[in-house]
């Protein structure tokens, strides 16, 4: 891309300006510009300060009409299954439990894995507690994940995972 770019525009400058961090994501703005004329801008995050800035640059050298080369051999195609959810009922009922999933009486109930898997992809959307509550209550009709079945905190996790994750 870089050399797509200087030999277009040879008297090109592509600038990166690290912005104040958004839920500890790090925030990058790139300006490619040809001389002192603009060709585009874009922004991009990402936990790795590496990353952010390099998606901010390559999104910024796509908008300015650079290609990405290819890469060899080229990447192969995902072959992506439609998702299948379970019948649920929105209005507070319960879902109905996946066997497997189901705790016999006498087995205790751990749900802070699930919880905590829950709080990446929180964190990973950028929701905030109001955010989370506002969907739990929606949803589940419940105010906390720590009042949700294992059955509904499993179906929250599968919600949150099949969100994309929002370029600030």
């Amino acid at each position: 891309m870089f050399a797509q770019f200087r030999a277009q525009y040879p008297e090109g400058k592509i600038q990166t300006e690290l912005l104040p961090k958004i839920d500890g994501m790090h925030l990058f703005r790139v300006t490619v510009s040809d001389g002192d004329r603009p060709l585009s801008t874009a922004t991009a995050a990402d936990a790795d300060l590496e990353t952010a800035e390099e998606r901010a640059i390559r999104r910024a050298l796509e908008f300015a009409g650079i290609q990405d080369e290819p890469s060899y051999p080229p990447p192969k195609q995902a072959h992506l299954e439609p998702l299948q959810l379970p019948a649920m009922k929105f209005n507070g009922a319960t879902p109905a439990p996946e066997p497997e999933t189901i705790p016999t009486a006498n087995e205790p109930l751990d749900l802070s894995e699930l919880i905590a898997m829950t709080d990446v992809e929180i964190e990973r959307l950028g929701w905030t507690p109001e955010q989370g509550r506002k969907h739990l209550q929606k949803t589940f009709n419940k105010q906390s994940r720590q009042r949700l079945t294992p059955q509904e905190l499993k179906l929250f996790l599968d919600h949150l995972k099949s969100q994309p994750t929002p370029y600030f």
